[in-house]
């Protein structure tokens, strides 16, 4: 046979039922309280959400940008091998020009020399020279054409340079605005969280005096 328990321990497992039992009003407080938690823990999910895809969006716009920079310094670096290679072209030429003409005053020497007993041979042998130190004179100075493409080479560097450079450190209006994106949804939170926070205190309080009250 089983022992007859005391009555006190019969009582005691009812008591303990009462005094977990909650009136209506208690009910819904904790209702609401656990709700307020909840929604402090999905906005800051929300948040967190946000951030990656504006972050995502910013480092998007940024590969765009670096991009856009790397192809406009290749073609910078190919402007600048053509303007090279287009000034060597004109210094060779104008290299040949003086040379072809040098010949000429050297053939005309050549020429004064093997006419020296004659007379009027030699008189025009010594017109074509002085002709073609005048030639080759005017030959020598005639660098408008290099000076020209030397100008604009330089001109080239100096602003593609500072062009080059100015696109890769300089951001977007993509990029601003993307960083302007998550300061604004940085705040918003902010804001988001000091009202869940409030209510949240708020729905603390009123649960204190409803058990105060004995609601």
């Amino acid at each position: 046979m089983h022992a007859k328990q005391p009555i006190g321990n019969v009582i005691e497992p009812l008591e303990n039922r009462q005094l977990f039992a909650v009136s209506a009003t208690i009910a819904a407080d904790l209702a609401k309280i656990a709700a307020d938690r909840a929604q402090i823990i999905q906005d800051r999910t929300n948040y967190i959400g946000q951030v990656n895809v504006d972050n995502a969006q910013l480092r998007s716009d940024r590969t765009a940008r670096l991009a856009n920079a790397a192809n406009f310094r290749v073609q910078f670096r190919s402007a600048v091998a053509s303007l090279r290679a287009t000034l060597t072209q004109d210094v060779l030429a104008h290299n040949a020009q003086v040379q072809a003409a040098a010949a000429s005053v050297h053939a005309d020497v050549l020429s004064i020399r093997a006419d020296r007993n004659d007379p009027a041979a030699r008189a025009a042998d010594v017109q074509k020279l002085k002709d073609d130190l005048a030639a080759l004179l005017a030959t020598k100075a005639n660098t408008a054409q290099i000076k020209s493409d030397r100008l604009e080479l330089r001109g080239t560097i100096i602003e593609g340079s500072a062009d080059v450079s100015a696109a890769f450190r300089t951001k977007s209006s993509e990029e601003i605005a993307d960083a302007q994106k998550i300061i604004t949804d940085r705040a918003t939170f902010k804001t988001t969280v000091a009202t869940d926070n409030a209510t949240l205190r708020a729905d603390l309080l009123k649960l204190r005096a409803d058990q105060l009250a004995g609601a």
